[in-house]
This record gives structure tokens, sequence and C-alpha cells, in this order.
């Protein structure tokens, strides 16, 4: 399978997503054989569907029409009433009006030149203008995702928010131009059907989506309406829409975001230029999609069914971005559709720190489908505001979270006004997925998360790894113990894989045997036998304790206990084995922790550090000589304990806390040999305040 392939693979699915998947593909078939035009978009045809006779009355008929964001009227007020975001979007207009990009962390400049859009920052090469299916396009030890990232034209929001920001005419032009520029720079460069951009239909519906929000961002301004470019970007934005409308990526036996992405541009193109060839039959086709796929790919407790928690950010924006669509052109999604998409946002601001970074469980390609603001990869405390805002919910407004800049552009001064109005709520002190394997306990400043249950994507586990037991721990917002992270896809597919393993995780092995298969040809895929469960689940303020247990190394059954003390300001952890007769002997066990910073060591525990220690339940019961410690080794931002008789190692690791950003971190590897029944346990210890 090439690297590209790899994005579609799949696991095991059943009879019935095997029936849907048949259906779905006659259905594609019929619809392309019934409504592929004869031959592309004239002039002369795109102007009798608008209603004018000479291109100069275009921009009369395009601009008079609402967005998906806020009239610019209410925004205007909006902007003035927060200068901050006001700031934050003039900055983000003159990068992109400089081109100067942020793509995974890093700054890709093309200041006075052209933009190379199929360049991948990442290794510094770029892809070859080739047909889209032509294999020689694909060559190892490159990522797509790259120039992805620029070709979703996430700027032109960007430059749309600088024109509506700004109160300088220069700067306005200068935006306008920009835009102007970028979009003709884009679709001379990538023709449809040539080269990386068009390989993957859901980044062709992210920038169509894109180019149509932004294009009725510059009502106004002289370069955007003249009728050469209008006649050109609303021909490309038919093209697009088709494009994704006989690639729709429902060909997998479980389709998942990349589905969704496809109906929703497919969606916001229609819906907002119904006059384009076809656009009532797609967005039809879009409507019935999306209300199919969020029935199909969101929990009935609102997780994204891929369980995978950056995931969850992007198909909530996705929905999100639908619905925003809908409202303003007149479409009805259905009460059902708004209420599992408000509990999209309760898990959202049931997950997230009291800072509002995400745990990070599963894969994190970083991606957003409404990118009016720059935030890194696991900062999602955001949307509990925008969902605030946005469904009138006070139980999602929490103390102090400000009117986040995506309610802005989406919801103006009236949405800011409702806001205010609301009272502000605790998070829930508990959220538990029992079919989505997310388990989240909040106690005090201490939010811990913890993975156990089956695969997402309904088995597929495309976007999971081998974390079954795992945990993430954040203290007063700041990242104690992590996940490491995603790092890549495709463009070196043993490191991918080495990241998905359970060594990866804050999980255990016993006997070096490893949680679950791992099919190293199949990066997008990950079945599991032996989903771990949920045996007790219960918080109060003080206390919050979860039993989880896997069969996975049978006949050794593991069942691990986690205590949250937010009085002790401690995490006890502990690991009961047993095992039928055949399980008799030694058994090797290995516990792994990671953490954020390279800055770990070991060191002899201190008095007053074993004595907190022993107070916390679910910890060691015989403590040894020597701790972990997380920081500098006299002010510790915490420090881990664990059994006599425990062999530690140091190990060095990376961190990524979005796509393609890694830098130097920790691990460490607990080990035993223990002979059934054992137990082995450890605590970690905060400090009162963690910087």
């Amino acid at each position: 399978m090439n690297p590209l392939g790899q994005y579609r693979a799949l696991g095991h699915a059943g009879t019935a997503d095997l029936a849907k998947a048949a259906a779905r593909r006659t259905g594609r078939v019929l619809r392309n054989a019934l409504s592929r035009p004869a031959a592309p978009l004239e002039e002369r045809a795109l102007l009798a569907a608008f209603g004018v006779e000479e291109p100069a009355s275009l921009a009369e008929r395009i601009f008079a029409r609402p967005n998906v964001i806020a009239d610019v009227a209410s925004l205007r007020i909006a902007l003035a009433r927060a200068p901050e975001a006001r700031a934050r979007a003039l900055l983000r207009a003159e990068a992109a009006a400089s081109q100067r990009f942020q793509i995974f962390g890093q700054e890709v400049s093309f200041e006075g030149r052209e933009i190379d859009w199929s360049y991948d920052a990442g290794c510094g090469r770029s892809y070859a203008r080739l047909r889209a299916g032509d294999p020689a396009l694909l060559q190892a030890g490159m990522d797509p995702k790259y120039p992805w990232a620029l070709g979703r034209m996430e700027q032109a929001l960007a430059l749309g928010q600088g024109f509506i920001a700004s109160d300088e005419s220069a700067a306005r032009a200068r935006f306008s131009q920009a835009f102007v520029a970028q979009v003709r720079s884009f679709l001379d460069a990538n023709p449809m059907g040539l080269g990386v951009h068009w390989i993957t239909p859901m980044e062709v519906a992210l920038r169509a989506a894109n180019l149509a929000i932004a294009l009725l961002m510059f009502e106004g301004a002289e370069a955007v309406g003249a009728p050469a470019f209008l006649l050109r970007l609303l021909g490309a934005l038919g093209d697009h829409a088709r494009f994704v409308a006989e690639h729709l990526e429902d060909q997998g036996a479980v389709p998942n975001n990349h589905l969704v992405a496809n109906y929703v541009g497919l969606f916001v193109v229609s819906a907002l230029f119904p006059e384009l060839p076809l656009a009532p039959r797609h967005a039809a086709l879009a409507v019935h999609g999306l209300r199919r796929e969020l029935e199909d790919q969101v929990l009935a407790d609102g997780y994204a069914f891929e369980g995978s928690v950056p995931y969850h950010r992007l198909s909530t924006e996705l929905f999100t971005l639908a619905l925003m669509a809908a409202g303003r052109q007149g479409f009805e999604l259905g009460k059902g559709y708004t209420a599992r998409l408000q509990r999209m946002f309760e898990v959202a601001a049931a997950y997230c720190s009291e800072c509002g970074l995400a745990p990070q469980v599963g894969d994190n390609d970083s991606g957003r489908a409404l990118p009016f603001a720059d935030r890194p990869s696991l900062e999602h405390g955001y949307l509990a505001s925008l969902g605030a805002a946005l469904f009138n919910a006070p139980s999602l407004k929490q103390e102090g979270a400000p009117f986040c800049d995506e309610a802005l552009w989406l919801l103006g001064d009236a949405g800011r006004w409702a806001y205010d109005q609301l009272a502000a709520h605790r998070p829930p002190p508990c959220f538990s997925s029992r079919e989505g394997g997310l388990h989240v306990l909040r106690v005090a400043d201490a939010v811990l998360t913890v993975c156990a249950g089956p695969k997402g994507q309904r088995g597929v586990g495309g976007h999971n790894h081998h974390d079954q037991l795992s945990f993430e721990l954040h203290v007063g917002g700041v990242p104690v113990v992590v996940d490491p992270g995603t790092g890549q896809y495709t463009r070196d597919p043993e490191a991918r894989n080495r990241l998905r393993e359970a060594s990866a995780h804050n999980t255990l092995s016993v006997d070096g045997r490893p949680l679950g298969p791992l099919d190293p040809r199949r990066l997008f895929a990950l079945p599991d036998p032996h989903p771990a469960q949920v045996l007790a689940l219960t918080a109060s303020e003080r206390l919050a304790r979860v039993e989880v247990q896997t069969h996975a190394f049978a006949p050794v059954t593991v069942t691990r206990a986690f205590l949250l003390d937010g009085q002790a300001r401690a995490l006890g952890v502990v690991d009961r084995f047993e095992g039928r007769a055949e399980a008799d002997g030694a058994h090797r066990v290995t516990s792994w922790l990671h953490f954020p910073d390279p800055a770990v060591a070991i060191r002899p525990a201190t008095h007053a550090e074993r004595m907190r220690a022993q107070q916390v339940p679910f910890g060691p019961r015989s403590l040894a000589e020597q701790a972990l410690v997380l920081g500098p080794a006299e002010t510790p931002r915490a420090v881990v304990l664990f059994e006599e008789g425990t062999a530690v190692r140091l190990l060095p690791s990376l961190y990524s806390a979005g796509y393609g950003e890694q830098r130097e971190a920790r691990a460490v590897a607990l080990e035993w040999s223990l002979r059934l029944p054992a137990r082995a346990a450890w605590v970690v210890l905060w400090a009162d305040k963690i910087s």
C-alpha cells in the first residue's frame, strides 16, 4: 500500500458496516453518472447562473448575502469592545499578507517570493506536479500534511479578518490584494487533479470552505470585486464542490472525519453560493450526510467515535461549521443534531484542565475547521466558551473564561452580550465514556485522564494507540505525566508505529508481551481483541477513584486502580496481577511513565516525601529509598515514589504536543519480577504550585 493509501486503511468491520459501504458506493456511482457536467463551466454560463449579463454586475450579486461568520457591522462593534482580539486578528493578517505561515510549530516564510504550494517543510523538498493518482507523486521520506496545511488556505480567513478589523485603508487594500494574489497563485500552481493538493478530498473540501467564507469577508474590496477574479474564484469553488461530490471518502466500511469534512466543505460552498451549478443537489446531499454522520461518528455521550481527543476537537469544529452555515442560510439540520453537538462541547469542557489544555489521547494531527485564532494543538478550553455562547448554555461557561475569538467571529457582538449574561459553572467532577474508552476525574486542581475501553471507529482503531490502562495527569493546568504524542504519520512508518506501542504510553507490559496486535503495514488501523474495561468509578470533592482491567496478557489478568487525593495532593496507582494455574512462576512486569521535558532525576526520597506517600491509599506498602524527581532537585514540580525492590531506568524520549512538534523529554521504566498473585504500586506527589 502506498503512503497516502494508509490514510484510508481500515481494520475489521461488521456486516452492517459493509452493507452501508456498498450502498454508499452505489449511490456515489449513480450521482456521478447523473450530475457530471459535460464540460468545465464557462464564463457565460456562470454569469447566467448568478442572474447577471455583464461581469461588472457580478460583485453586487456576490456580496449581498449572509456569510457563515457574523455580519460585518456586528463584528466591528465586537472588535471595538475587544481590542486584544482585534490586535490578534491584525497580527494574523499581517503575517499572512507577508506570506509567513505557521505550519506545525515552525514558521515557513515565502516573504518577497512566489509561494511554493507543494513544499514539504519537514524535509525541505517539494512534490512534483503530477496527476494525483500517479504513484510517482508519492516519495519516501515526504509528508503531504505539510503542503496540505498551507493548501487549506486558512490564511485566506486571516486576511479577511484583517480586512474587517482594520480601520486603515492602506492595510485593508494590502490584505485584499494579498488574498487575490495568493488565490491566483494557488489556482495557477494546482489545476484540478494535478499535484499533492488533489490527493485527498478532505483537503479539497476544507480549502473550498475557507475560500468561500473568506471571499464574502472582502465586501467593498476593489481587488476582490474585480470581475475577472470573481469569475475565476467562483469557477474554482464550483470545481472544488464537483470534485468533492464525485470523490466522497465513503469507500471504507467505517468512514471517519474525512467524510464529515467532505460534507462540510460541500455544504458551505453550496449554501453560500446556491447559484453554482449542482449546488442545490450538493447541499441536499451534504445535509443528509451530515445528519447521518453526526449520529454515526459521535457517541450518545458526546465523545467522537474515533477515540482521539485531538480528533474530537476537529470533529466538534467541523459539525459546528456546518451548523453555522445552516443557520445563516435557512437550512435545518434538526434538534437531534444540535443536541448531540452540544454534548460534544460538554465533553471538551470535561476533559480540559483549568488552563484549557486537553489530554493527549490517540493521534494528534493539529487539524482544525474554525481557524479564526492561532492556538496550540492541545489548547481546547476555548470550546467551552464557544459552546456556551452558541447554545446559551451556562453549564459550559467557566469561571474567568473569556469570550473566545472563534465565538466572536462566528457570533459577533450579540453573541458576546449573551455570553456575558451567563453565570459561570465549575467543570463536572468526572466524565466517563465507556464506549469511547475515555475517563476523566477532577479533584481540586488535578485532572486525571484514563484510557480503558474499545478501540475507536467501531473497532478499526485508525487514530488509536496501544494506550489501554494509560493515563495523563495535569496539575494546576500543567501537564505532569503525559502521552508523548504523535509526531508524524507517513514520513517514517517505523517511527509512527513506535509511538503507537504500549512503551510510548503510561501503561505496562507483562513478560514483554504487547498490549495488542500492531500490523506494521497498516498505519491507520489498530484492532484490539482485548479492550480494557472499567470496573469502578467514583468521584467526590476530595477523592476520585477509577479501577480498570485488561485480559490482554492472559492467562495473567491486570487490574489497575487510580486514586486521586486532592487533600494529600497525590495520585496513588496500584497494579494487581492474578492468573490461572498456567501462569505460575515469575513474571517480568514493566510499567512506563512519560514526562514532558528532560528535567527528571533519581535522588533519595526525603523524610517529608516518604511521610506523605505513606498516607496515600493505593500507594506502595514498602517504600524504596530512592525517588524520581521532576524539575529542580530542591524545588521539584512532582515526586514519584515506588515499591521497595523496584528497578528504575531513565530513558530518552520525545514529547510532541502537536503534529510535527517534537522536543527532548524523558521516560522512566519501573520493573519488577513477580509471582502471582502480586501487587505493584507507586505514588505521584506534587507541589502546592506547579509552573
